[in-house]
């Protein structure tokens, strides 16, 4: 019954606040609250904060660090083109040994023209895998003898080949897993970037709006404080008559007097309150009091709809909040390195197969039908083993990793104790303040009744100046006091929104990892960031959080 009246009462406690204007300054001493409107609702704090607050800026820069980090280490699996040329020419006197298989020639002159590609790649299961092409040009010498049955021909020789290699790791570096380690460790961390940006965004809102609150609650109080005052001059100026009437004695005068001087000095001190309220408020929307920061205290935000669960609050919790994401996403980036260190304790056992064709003619045509025919065949197969004796780097690392896994793995834990304590409080925290604004307001009620009793006892010469006086400031104090209960109200379920992580969701600021990347694309198409392409990055920025 409580929680279906709580958005009802909320809505007549801020109706009840925002009714009350200032007194004006020269009746009451005091300079107006209001000046020029540069925060005039919430919606304008929510966007000045995610303008101006560089805090929110660095993390999307840092977003957006570990995104193209994860993009690059996506590189590994991209194919590498290698292509190379080669003219060699030389004469080299033959020794004894070279004219015997050379059929006696004294010297060998050769010019060559060697060309060779190949494409590599490394394949989803953690193998090397190569195409390799080359033609080779041979013209030397020994081409002229065409007696002797060595089949010279007097012409060129091109040596052609088309062929095939694989490297496949068997027990280290084998599988996909290991092969995309990297790739999922930088999307764990990319994934810890977009938590923390969240909880920037959720804390820097969070953190202005109840600024915000502390400013409209200041302005209040500083509102009431007035109206006591008006009741204690007023009262002072009843008992100056009446004293020069003969009507009332001097102390009735003095009493009068001295509440109006104790609530000059309340009033004093509730501009100081104001003024650092205001203060703080502009260092979230990035602005300096000094050159005319305002904020308009006349149209407060409308009460939140939240209803606070423990059991629901703590599920959406582990969905949303983002310190608890981030601390999962950082425990899935050590248990990828655990896996890959325990992969890389083991002996490097690699299968060595390669396949291709050979050809040779005086002309590269004739040497290519040689491949076409598939004449000349080449394949070979092999194991190849290494292993590092006692292997203590690898043990070691695997040991490193394994503690950097738990401890990953307690702060979790840890978080999730916290994230169950930090809802369940704020759930009560809520609970409480609005049972006691609740209170606040009908005392308010209550000691209005006593002050209209007491005015008209007065009146009557049934109650002193004094005593008004008391009821005057019961009821000012509980106007006070309800005031701060509504902030703290206002403070609770704030804290229950970051608890369950939907500060966002509550204010339909919506915007993906898809988006985000693609406005921050802006800033990577120059060499150089100017400030017109960092105005213009934000802007698509601020759209995408406005749901724009």
């Amino acid at each position: 019954m409580v929680q279906k009246s709580l958005p009802i009462l909320v809505c007549i406690a801020v109706a009840a606040l925002a009714s009350h204007t200032p007194a004006p300054a020269g009746e009451a001493d005091f300079p107006a609250v209001s000046g020029p409107v540069f925060i005039g609702s919430i919606e304008e704090l929510r966007q000045r904060v995610m303008d101006a607050n560089w805090s929110i800026q660095s993390k999307i820069m840092e977003y957006e660090i570990r995104r193209r980090t994860q993009e690059a280490a996506k590189g590994a699996f991209d194919p590498a083109l290698q292509a190379s040329y080669n003219y060699e020419d030389s004469m080299r006197p033959n020794t004894v040994e070279q004219r015997r298989q050379l059929s006696g020639v004294p010297l060998l002159a050769e010019q060559n023209h060697l060309y060779s590609t190949s494409l590599e790649t490394l394949t989803p299961l953690g193998g090397r895998m190569s195409l390799t092409a080359s033609v080779s040009e041979f013209r030397n010498n020994l081409q002229q003898l065409t007696s002797g049955g060595f089949g010279a021909t007097g012409e060129k020789e091109t040596v052609t080949f088309v062929g095939v290699a694989l490297i496949q790791p068997l027990l280290r570096d084998a599988g996909k897993k290991i092969a995309t380690a990297a790739i999922r460790v930088a999307a764990s961390e990319t994934e810890q970037a977009w938590q923390e940006f969240r909880r920037q965004l959720m804390v820097s809102l969070s953190s202005a709006e109840l600024a915000y609150w502390n400013v409209h609650g200041a302005a209040r109080q500083l509102e009431y404080m007035r109206e006591s005052l008006e009741v204690a001059q007023k009262m002072a100026k009843d008992a100056q008559t009446m004293k020069e009437a003969g009507k009332a004695a001097p102390v009735e005068l003095s009493t009068a007097s001295a509440g109006v001087e104790e609530r000059r000095a309340r009033i004093f001190s509730a501009q100081q309150r104001f003024t650092e309220a205001r203060a703080v408020l502009a260092g979230f929307c990035g602005a300096s009091v000094a050159e005319g920061f305002e904020v308009s205290t006349t149209a407060p935000p409308p009460p939140n709809k939240v209803t606070p669960d423990v059991t629901g609050g703590l599920a959406r919790a582990y969905v949303a909040n983002p310190d608890y994401l981030g601390k999962v996403a950082a425990k899935e980036a050590e248990d990828i390195r655990a896996d890959f260190m325990r992969n890389q304790k083991l002996p490097q056992l690699n299968l060595k197969a390669s396949y291709g064709l050979n050809g040779l003619g005086t002309t590269l045509s004739r040497s290519a039908d040689d491949i076409t025919d598939t004449a000349f065949p080449a394949w070979g197969l092999g194991i190849e083993f290494k292993m590092p004796l006692g292997n203590r780097e690898a043990k070691n690392r695997y040991a490193a990793a394994l503690a950097r896994q738990k401890n990953a793995e307690n702060s979790v834990s840890d978080v999730r104790m916290q994230l169950g304590n930090a809802v369940d409080n704020a759930v009560q925290k809520v609970i409480n303040s609005r049972e006691t604004l609740a209170a606040y307001y009908r005392a308010i009620a209550l000691n209005q009744e006593v002050l209209n009793s007491r005015t008209v006892d007065q009146k009557e010469g049934k109650a002193d100046i004094r005593r008004v006086l008391e009821a005057e400031e019961d009821l000012s104090e509980a106007k006070l006091a309800a005031v701060s209960g509504l902030i703290q109200y206002r403070q609770a379920l704030l804290e229950y929104e970051l608890a369950t992580g939907q500060v966002l969701e509550n204010r339909g600021i919506a915007i993906t990892k898809e988006e985000l990347a693609q406005k921050t694309a802006l800033l990577a198409r120059g060499k150089k960031i100017t400030p017109q392409q960092y105005e213009e990055y934000l802007g698509a920025v601020r759209e995408s959080l406005h749901g724009k």
